[in-house]
């Protein structure tokens, strides 16, 4: 996530490297970026698999609805076809 910033920033691929390496080199340092970036990367990811139970089967029901109107509407239409027939 930092180097994504860098280059965001358009700072020269080799200084960012020479400055990282510094940085890394101090045991304090590297650990603080390491707690940085990982709180970056938490943030900016989305959520993988927050999906509660409950939220599941909200969506489990709207889509059986959904099905059930998509039926209902195909007959509806079946029906009108074989009435003009």
């Amino acid at each position: 996530m930092t180097k994504l910033a860098a280059e965001f920033i358009d700072l020269d691929e080799a200084n960012f490297e020479a400055s990282m390496n510094a940085a890394m080199s101090d045991p304090e340092i590297a650990k603080q970026l390491k707690s940085d970036d990982e709180n970056v990367r938490t943030r900016a990811e989305p959520a993988k698999d927050n999906l509660s139970k409950d939220k599941a089967k909200q969506i489990l029901i709207e889509k059986i609805k959904m099905e059930f109107e998509t039926e209902r509407k195909l007959s509806t239409l079946q029906l009108r076809s074989q009435e003009e027939a």
